[in-house]
């Protein structure tokens, strides 16, 4: 079974979903969790 670390750039995602909000005029939401399963597949997790 492949194994997987994921990485994830809080700042920038933070800044991306600002500037989303701000052209959409809503509020972006993002679920952690769900967008590690989504990047993780079917791959063992070792750390995110």
């Amino acid at each position: 079974m492949e194994r997987v670390m994921i990485f994830i750039d809080g700042s920038n995602v933070l800044h991306s979903a600002n500037r989303w909000s701000a052209r959409n005029k809503k509020q972006l939401r993002i679920d952690y969790l769900k967008l590690v399963k989504s990047l993780c597949g079917d791959r063992y997790l070792v750390r995110s």
